[in-house]
């Protein structure tokens, strides 16, 4: 229906050539009307054309708030939207979308929940799960070449008192036959302390799975300054070794393992104090089960166990270390040099006759001194010189015993003194001996004393003969000849050489 109120400010111009709309008029489309700009035509606002097509001024509508101004790009009218949302700023700023320098087309796909982006360079709080889809890299470009760069930065606050237990731990998540959400591994850096910053320990705890539970495997120790393997809150049924492979492939490897105690009790293994670098190999038992020698304890040694060149410092064998029947050879005890073998005088025979030496005083004889009863004294003495010179010669049979060391040291040993009898002059004496190796036909050898006739004095003094033993070994028999002089020179009284004891000194083992 036409509009009687019509005025004339909506008039063509003159020429015919434009429409004109004056201040106050209008153009109004009625119901069913329309405004249809062909092609090659446009629409201008305030002179600038518009050049977006009719699909895309229909998939645009605007709307204002009264706090807020909104941009809607809308697909069709049941479809999704993209919005866009001006908050109320502090002042008249702009907030740009600016895409990188492109090379192709790109998408850029949002979350499907509520959220915000996170923004390069920002210090930024998130929440909730982000999963990736590939990898991510974390990588820093800066200067600094000489020095550890922290890449990622772990923070944990409280909004309670810091106490002994609070930390930051990375969590590991991994899929099963059942979830995607139970906790396979982690590795946690805890407060040991009281959470004072001048006492603070942190330990490092890496756990794994262990038989469906989570388990502490491996423990950096900040206040023990020890690294822990397999500890857990029961301390049982954790990793318990330790294993370490040697450089070259296929070589097999090095296992340290914990076991059972009889008591909850540590076992420390530590090094003595060294003045020298040191390397302790261990050796190769020959066997698939063996144990350490330990320096304390009862143990039982199975083996043979070469300590050539060592020296046993912790105490000597004794009698009841040594089975009963144990078949230890003699070359394995130790050597005593030259142990003592007496000679009994009332044993040895006349060098005439070879009959016992006995209390009768000749010329060329010894005889034995006994004042028995009260006294029980024993010395064998020369025939008394007074003005001459008297001798005596005695003979004794020796065996070398079992524990004789072959070629070991043979020494004949005489206490003896030449002194007056009655009165007193010019006195000397000597003591003299030969040696000889008898053969079991009877036969001697050369003499083996290697030591000449010695002078005696008036007192009893040690007179030692060092025979020759290259060639003796323990069974052998020697014949002892013992000779002793006495000379008294001034025809003033009587004088004698007394022997003391006779001895052999022999090496032994045994």
């Amino acid at each position: 229906m036409a509009d009687s109120s019509y005025q004339p400010k909506v008039y063509k111009q003159a020429g015919g050539e434009r429409m004109v709309v004056a201040s106050s008029g209008s153009l109004d489309v009625e119901s069913g009307g329309e405004i249809d700009i062909e092609s090659g035509g446009y629409l201008k606002l305030a002179g600038t054309a518009i050049t977006a097509t009719a699909a895309q001024l229909n998939a645009m509508a605007a709307g204002t708030g009264t706090t807020s101004a909104t941009f809607i790009i809308d697909s069709d009218s049941s479809g999704a939207k993209l919005k866009f949302d001006t908050n109320s700023a502090t002042g008249d700023y702009t907030a740009s979308v600016v895409p990188p320098s492109l090379t192709g087309n790109i998408t850029l796909t949002l979350p499907n929940a509520t959220s915000t982006l996170s923004g390069l360079g920002l210090v930024e709080t998130f929440s909730g799960i982000k999963t990736f889809t590939a990898v991510p890299v974390v990588a820093i470009d800066d200067a600094n070449n000489t020095a550890v760069t922290d890449v990622i930065t772990l923070t944990k606050t409280t909004s309670g008192a810091p106490g002994a237990g609070i930390g930051a731990g990375i969590s590991v998540i991994i899929e099963n036959d059942s979830d995607a959400t139970t906790q396979s591994a982690s590795i946690d850096f805890v407060e040991t302390t009281d959470g004072t910053k001048a006492n603070l320990d942190t330990d490092m705890v890496v756990s794994t799975m262990l038989a469906g539970t989570v388990t502490e495997g491996l423990r950096l120790d900040a206040s023990d300054q020890s690294l822990t393997i397999g500890r857990n809150a029961t301390d049982a049924n954790g990793v318990n070794k330790f294993r370490i492979f040697p450089l070259t492939t296929a070589s097999g490897s090095v296992v340290i393992q914990a076991t059972a105690n009889t008591g909850d009790t540590a076992t420390t293994i530590t090094n003595a104090a060294m003045g020298q670098a040191s390397t302790i190999t261990i050796p190769d038992p020959g066997d698939a089960v063996a144990n350490f020698v330990l320096s304390k304890g009862t143990q039982t040694l199975a083996g043979t166990y070469d300590i050539s060149g060592a020296t046993v410092t912790y105490r000597a064998i004794v009698n009841a270390d040594i089975a009963a029947g144990a078949a230890i050879v003699r070359s394995k005890l130790a050597e005593d040099a030259l142990q003592r073998y007496p000679i009994p005088l009332t044993l040895l025979r006349k060098s005439a006759g070879a009959a016992m030496v006995d209390d009768t005083l000749a010329d060329d004889e010894f005889a034995l001194a006994l004042v028995g009863w009260g006294t029980g004294t024993l010395t064998m003495v020369t025939n008394s010189a007074q003005n001459n010179t008297k001798t005596a010669t005695a003979l004794y049979e020796f065996c070398i015993p079992p524990e004789y060391v072959a070629a070991g040291d043979v020494r004949l040993v005489v206490q003896a003194k030449s002194a007056a009898v009655a009165g007193g002059g010019t006195i000397s004496g000597t003591v003299d001996a030969e040696v000889y190796k008898l053969g079991d036909d009877g036969t001697a050898s050369a003499d083996l004393n290697e030591t000449a006739a010695q002078a005696t004095t008036a007192s009893f003094a040690d007179y030692t003969f060092t025979i020759t033993s290259t060639n003796l070994v323990a069974g052998d028999r020697l014949m002892v000849c013992l000779r002793a002089t006495c000379t008294e020179a001034a025809d003033s009284g009587t004088a004698a050489t007394t022997v003391g004891s006779a001895e052999i000194q022999l090496d032994i083992k045994g």
